[in-house]
Protein backbone atom coordinates (compact mmCIF):
# COMPACT_ATOMS: atom_id res chain seq x y z
CA UNK A 1 0.00 0.00 0.00
CA UNK A 2 1.27 3.48 -0.88
CA UNK A 3 2.21 5.92 1.83
CA UNK A 4 -0.37 8.73 1.98
CA UNK A 5 0.78 12.34 1.92
CA UNK A 6 0.77 14.36 5.11
CA UNK A 7 -2.10 16.78 4.57
CA UNK A 8 -1.62 20.49 5.21
CA UNK A 9 -3.04 21.09 8.69
CA UNK A 10 -5.33 24.02 7.84
CA UNK A 11 -8.27 24.55 5.54
CA UNK A 12 -6.32 27.00 3.39
CA UNK A 13 -2.76 27.23 2.15
CA UNK A 14 -1.08 30.60 1.99
CA UNK A 15 -1.31 32.01 -1.60
CA UNK A 16 -3.85 29.42 -2.78
CA UNK A 17 -6.53 30.60 -5.20
CA UNK A 18 -9.94 29.02 -4.65
CA UNK A 19 -12.25 28.52 -7.60
CA UNK A 20 -14.20 26.06 -9.71
CA UNK A 21 -13.28 23.94 -12.70
CA UNK A 22 -15.79 24.29 -15.52
CA UNK A 23 -16.11 21.60 -18.15
CA UNK A 24 -17.16 21.68 -21.79
CA UNK A 25 -20.67 23.03 -22.25
CA UNK A 26 -20.86 24.29 -18.66
CA UNK A 27 -21.43 27.95 -17.93
CA UNK A 28 -19.98 30.11 -15.21
CA UNK A 29 -22.66 30.90 -12.64
CA UNK A 30 -22.68 33.23 -9.67
CA UNK A 31 -20.10 33.22 -6.92
CA UNK A 32 -20.21 29.92 -5.01
CA UNK A 33 -20.47 30.02 -1.22
CA UNK A 34 -17.93 27.19 -0.94
CA UNK A 35 -15.18 26.28 -3.37
CA UNK A 36 -14.45 22.66 -4.21
CA UNK A 37 -11.26 23.42 -6.13
CA UNK A 38 -8.13 25.52 -5.77
CA UNK A 39 -4.73 26.08 -7.32
CA UNK A 40 -1.42 27.17 -5.82
CA UNK A 41 0.75 29.43 -8.03
CA UNK A 42 4.52 29.14 -8.01
CA UNK A 43 6.32 31.44 -5.57
CA UNK A 44 7.74 33.45 -8.50
CA UNK A 45 4.27 34.03 -10.02
CA UNK A 46 2.13 37.13 -9.68
CA UNK A 47 -1.34 35.70 -10.42
CA UNK A 48 -3.05 39.05 -9.84
CA UNK A 49 -1.20 40.40 -12.89
CA UNK A 50 0.19 37.46 -14.87
CA UNK A 51 -1.84 36.43 -17.93
CA UNK A 52 -0.41 32.91 -17.65
CA UNK A 53 1.08 30.99 -14.73
CA UNK A 54 1.95 27.48 -13.61
CA UNK A 55 0.38 26.12 -10.45
CA UNK A 56 -0.23 23.03 -8.39
CA UNK A 57 -3.69 21.51 -8.61
CA UNK A 58 -5.09 21.38 -5.06
CA UNK A 59 -7.78 18.92 -4.05
CA UNK A 60 -9.73 18.31 -0.86
CA UNK A 61 -8.84 15.18 1.09
CA UNK A 62 -10.38 13.74 4.23
CA UNK A 63 -8.27 13.75 7.35
CA UNK A 64 -7.38 10.28 8.59
CA UNK A 65 -8.05 11.13 12.22
CA UNK A 66 -11.38 12.85 11.45
CA UNK A 67 -13.17 11.64 8.29
CA UNK A 68 -15.70 14.46 8.66
CA UNK A 69 -12.96 17.07 8.29
CA UNK A 70 -10.79 17.75 5.24
CA UNK A 71 -7.82 19.74 4.06
CA UNK A 72 -6.16 20.80 0.81
CA UNK A 73 -3.42 18.64 -0.73
CA UNK A 74 -1.41 18.76 -3.94
CA UNK A 75 -2.90 16.39 -6.50
CA UNK A 76 -0.53 13.64 -7.60
CA UNK A 77 -0.40 11.69 -10.84
CA UNK A 78 -1.98 8.81 -8.91
CA UNK A 79 -5.22 10.83 -8.65
CA UNK A 80 -5.73 12.13 -12.19
CA UNK A 81 -8.46 9.54 -12.84
CA UNK A 82 -10.36 10.59 -9.69
CA UNK A 83 -11.33 14.22 -10.33
CA UNK A 84 -13.70 15.39 -13.07
CA UNK A 85 -11.45 18.11 -14.46
CA UNK A 86 -8.38 15.87 -14.71
CA UNK A 87 -10.40 13.04 -16.24
CA UNK A 88 -11.60 15.59 -18.79
CA UNK A 89 -8.09 16.90 -19.44
CA UNK A 90 -6.92 13.30 -19.88
CA UNK A 91 -9.59 12.92 -22.58
CA UNK A 92 -8.49 16.14 -24.32
CA UNK A 93 -11.57 18.12 -23.27
CA UNK A 94 -11.38 21.92 -22.87
CA UNK A 95 -11.59 22.75 -19.14
CA UNK A 96 -11.45 26.15 -17.51
CA UNK A 97 -10.69 27.36 -14.00
CA UNK A 98 -12.81 30.23 -12.67
CA UNK A 99 -11.89 32.27 -9.61
CA UNK A 100 -13.44 35.22 -7.84
CA UNK A 101 -10.28 35.83 -5.76
CA UNK A 102 -9.43 39.09 -7.55
CA UNK A 103 -12.83 40.80 -7.19
CA UNK A 104 -14.59 39.99 -10.46
CA UNK A 105 -14.74 36.50 -11.99
CA UNK A 106 -11.63 35.51 -13.92
CA UNK A 107 -11.66 32.62 -16.35
CA UNK A 108 -8.53 30.67 -17.23
CA UNK A 109 -8.00 27.91 -19.78
CA UNK A 110 -6.52 24.93 -17.95
CA UNK A 111 -3.90 22.60 -19.43
CA UNK A 112 -1.43 20.16 -17.98
CA UNK A 113 2.13 21.37 -17.36
CA UNK A 114 5.02 19.00 -16.67
CA UNK A 115 4.49 16.82 -13.58
CA UNK A 116 6.76 17.82 -10.71
CA UNK A 117 8.93 15.47 -8.67
CA UNK A 118 8.24 15.63 -4.91
CA UNK A 119 11.77 16.82 -4.14
CA UNK A 120 11.30 19.87 -6.43
CA UNK A 121 8.04 21.14 -4.92
CA UNK A 122 9.49 23.08 -1.96
CA UNK A 123 11.77 25.22 -4.14
CA UNK A 124 8.96 26.24 -6.51
CA UNK A 125 5.95 26.33 -4.18
CA UNK A 126 7.23 26.42 -0.61
CA UNK A 127 7.53 23.93 2.26
CA UNK A 128 3.79 23.81 3.03
CA UNK A 129 3.01 22.69 -0.52
CA UNK A 130 5.79 20.10 -0.34
CA UNK A 131 4.34 18.81 2.93
CA UNK A 132 0.90 18.39 1.34
CA UNK A 133 2.19 16.32 -1.58
CA UNK A 134 2.63 12.58 -1.90
CA UNK A 135 6.27 11.54 -1.87
CA UNK A 136 5.76 8.47 -4.04
CA UNK A 137 4.26 10.18 -7.12
CA UNK A 138 4.88 13.34 -9.10
CA UNK A 139 2.58 16.29 -8.43
CA UNK A 140 0.18 17.60 -11.07
CA UNK A 141 0.98 21.06 -12.36
CA UNK A 142 -1.42 23.08 -14.46
CA UNK A 143 -0.77 25.95 -16.83
CA UNK A 144 -3.55 28.52 -16.50
CA UNK A 145 -4.03 31.09 -19.27
CA UNK A 146 -6.38 33.98 -18.61
CA UNK A 147 -9.38 34.32 -20.94
CA UNK A 148 -11.18 37.19 -19.22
Amino acid sequence: MATPARAYPHHEMNRMIPGEFVGPGQGVGGTPTRFASAVLPRLASDPANDREFTCLDLVQVSLADNPYDWTWAALSEAGVYTWGHTIGLNLGEPWRFVTWAFGAPRVYTAAYAEPLAPEDIAALYGPDAAGSARQDYKAVQLKLTRES
